[in-house]
């Protein structure tokens, strides 16, 4: 029985054999095509990118020139711009543009008389010529007024006419001012004789020909 079955187990060993072969064989084109398709796909994408970076090169090239001709008109422009606009601008409007006839004195500083003392009796008021010397020699202690001006005349010829004579009025003032004391100055009443002394001075330095109409104190401070 044993010779009957040992021809009978050989085709079998031999057909599992054949199909083992046959499988490996099958996949051997498949492998192939994978390698085949991984190969065609990197050099594909080195192609496209080759192809991307000459062409953003060839753009870059392109639009040196042309950023290099906008940046050199731009500076040529900037300096045309800048000079039109400094020669355009309009000035800041100031307060003597929004009133004309009006003149603004600078911010004067002026000595004070020193107060009178109690027991000085009959105290003198001082004179023009002490309060002269007093302002050349001024003592420890001094007072001096803060005083800024405002002189309206009827209209801007008028105004400009006093420019001229605006120097020794503001001269004068201060000569009147050193005559008076703190105290006295500390008064409503003695303001307003203040700016009739003003008004006085002006119209004498001008011959009569300029005389504010109104006058304004746009600053008064003691220290």
């Amino acid at each position: 029985m044993s010779s009957d079955h040992k021809p009978e187990s050989k085709p079998e060993h031999k057909a599992g054999h054949e199909k083992t072969e046959a499988s490996a064989e099958g996949k051997k084109p498949l492998k192939k095509w994978l390698i085949i398709g991984a190969v065609i796909a990197l050099v594909l994408i080195i192609i496209l990118t080759a192809v991307y970076f000459f062409f953003k090169g060839k753009g870059q090239d392109k639009k040196a020139p042309e950023s290099a001709k906008e940046e050199k008109k731009g500076k040529e422009e900037k300096p045309e711009k800048e000079e039109k606009k400094g020669e355009g601008e309009p000035k800041k409007p100031d307060e003597k543009t929004f009133f004309p006839a009006i003149f603004f004195t600078d911010r004067l500083t002026l000595p004070l008389s020193p107060p009178v003392k109690e027991d000085d009796g009959k105290a003198k008021k001082m004179t023009l010529k002490k309060a002269k010397e007093q302002e050349e020699q001024p003592k420890e202690g001094q007072k001096f007024l803060i005083i800024r001006l405002a002189l309206e005349f009827k209209n801007a010829e008028e105004k400009k006419a006093f420019e001229e004579y605006a120097p020794e009025t503001l001269k004068q003032l201060g000569q009147i001012i050193a005559t008076k004391n703190k105290d006295e100055l500390l008064n409503f009443s003695e303001k307003l004789k203040l700016k009739l002394e003003i008004s006085r001075i002006s119209e004498k330095v001008t011959d009569g020909k300029t005389r504010p109409k109104n006058i304004f104190f746009t600053e008064f401070t003691i220290q």
